[in-house]
């Protein structure tokens, strides 16, 4: 009896405890489950800086409401640049960004006070706004009711093969937008490089065909006669059209000394020796340009009126005047002939040079037209050689002359002339200037077997003329040499 009592009471015993075991078991199953799905919720909420739950797609627009206003908002475009003028991002790319601001309120709202915005890439890196840059177009007036008004805005980002996450309002009570911007859906209008030409399209508008073929010269600077001088480097003073390179009005005529004028109506120019200030009235429109006709100018300091038609007519388009962005430029033959100032563009180390000019040529090389005379190279001259010289091989009695053509580069002459002949005759040697008078700009007298050294300077003059005649007498002829350098 008692074993029967025993078995029951260690069967009984035997069920609890594998009760209890069950139970166990079923309460940690629980607790593995229960933790898991806190995982998933942990793993969900990586992102706690803003809202992922109504995203906006690239076009989409999202509503504000706030206080004292209501306005719809659209993403329209994106573009993702490795360089702007050739400057890199401090970042990686610069993203900018395209969106509209729709006033559906019944009160005009301030543009500035609703163009803002934050960029996330998907690694959760935030974009830093960029405002440097004056083509970002930014509304500064009011949105009157109904309207709306475009707006960009330019930052600085590290790349994402995925997204970008655009949050506007970000933080704020009146509700944020948040637009997931997919990197395969950036527009490629620029192919990653904004240029100058991209910049004057984005801050004024489609450019004219005649503005597009202008090209701003880079000028890092500028020296007058040698010596280095200051220009304004938020101003583009060199420009090239046609070939042909032009510079600023205003600068130019600053450091020549001389005010240049222009009466539309009857399509003239003044020049005036003196800086003054005069205010060109722009011809076109900012983004068009075009070309400014000139028929005459009227030189003050000689009291001379030039027509345009008076010169060749392949240079006669030189004579007109160009208008870009509101700024008149002047082409080397008007600075040259009327300002006494040659300038020159030196590309390869981005310099401007008025006046003298850094890089010389032998004055043989700028022979344009002779009764006569002619270049010549590798003479030699009582005992020492020279590379070459202009040789006027029969000067007698009757005059011989040639012409130096400047090209507008050069107005500085430093050489020698030599004068040889079996002759006791002396010999004139004149250089005069392109005018109906010939002009002497200075002159000398050789005797026999004489050498000279002669400084000629003819800034203003495209031409100028040598001129060689011996005294009265037996014409038992002779032969003058001039040698040297033009800058």
């Amino acid at each position: 009896m008692k074993k029967i009592l025993l078995i029951a009471i260690l069967f009984t015993m035997s069920v609890v405890i594998m009760a209890c075991s069950s139970d166990e078991a079923d309460s940690v199953e629980e607790n593995v489950e229960s933790d898991g799905e806190t995982e998933e919720q942990s793993d969900g909420d990586e992102n706690t800086l803003y809202d992922e739950s109504n995203l906006l797609s690239l076009g989409q627009s999202g509503s504000i409401e706030a206080t004292n206003s209501s306005y719809e908002v659209t993403v329209e475009s994106f573009e993702v640049l490795n360089d702007i003028v050739g400057q890199q991002s401090s970042e990686e790319v610069y993203i900018l960004l395209d969106y509209q601001i729709t006033n559906t309120g019944e009160e005009a709202i301030q543009g500035l006070a609703v163009t803002e915005g934050n960029l996330f890439n998907a690694a959760g890196a935030k974009g830093l706004s960029v405002t440097s840059y004056d083509f970002i177009s930014i509304p500064d007036t009011e949105i009157k009711p109904g309207e709306s008004a475009a707006a960009q805005i330019l930052f600085e980002q590290e790349e994402s093969d995925e997204y970008y996450d655009f949050i506007y309002n970000f933080g704020s009570s009146d509700g944020e937008l948040v637009w997931r911007l997919n990197a395969d859906e950036a527009a490629n209008e620029f192919d990653g490089q904004l240029t100058q030409e991209d910049i004057e399209t984005l801050k004024g508008g489609e450019m004219s065909e005649f503005a597009q073929n202008i090209e701003v010269l880079e000028v890092e600077k500028v020296t007058h006669n040698g010596e280095e001088i200051e220009f304004p480097t938020d101003q583009e003073i060199m420009i090239e059209s046609e070939g042909e390179v032009y510079i600023d009005s205003d600068f130019i005529t600053t450091v020549a000394d001389y005010e240049l004028t222009y009466d539309e109506e009857n399509q003239y120019v003044e020049v005036i020796e003196g800086k003054a200030d005069f205010q060109f009235e722009p011809q076109f429109d900012e983004n068009d340009g075009g070309i400014i006709e000139v028929n005459e100018f009227y030189f003050d300091e000689n009291d001379e009126y030039i027509s345009r038609s008076d010169y060749k007519a392949e240079s006669q388009e030189l004579y007109n005047l160009i208008e870009y962005k509101n700024h008149v430029y002047l082409s080397y033959a008007i600075t040259n002939d009327f300002l006494k100032e040659t300038v020159n563009y030196n590309q390869s180390e981005s310099t401007v040079e008025i006046g003298e000019n850094s890089k010389s040529k032998q004055v043989s090389e700028i022979l344009h037209d002779s009764g006569g005379p002619k270049a010549k190279e590798n003479v030699t001259i009582q005992g020492e050689k020279y590379d070459g010289a202009i040789d006027f091989d029969d000067v007698g009695s009757f005059t011989e002359y040639v012409w130096l053509n400047g090209e507008h580069k050069y107005s500085h002459f430093n050489g020698s002339i030599y004068y040889k002949t079996d002759s006791n005759l002396t010999l004139t040697v004149s250089f005069v200037k392109n005018d109906n008078n010939q002009t002497v700009i200075k002159e000398f007298e050789l005797e026999p077997g004489e050498m000279k050294d002669v400084d000629i300077d003819f800034s203003g003059e495209h031409f100028m003329g040598v001129f060689s005649k011996q005294a009265i007498g037996n014409n038992t002829g002779g032969q003058l040499l001039v040698i040297g350098e033009v800058k």
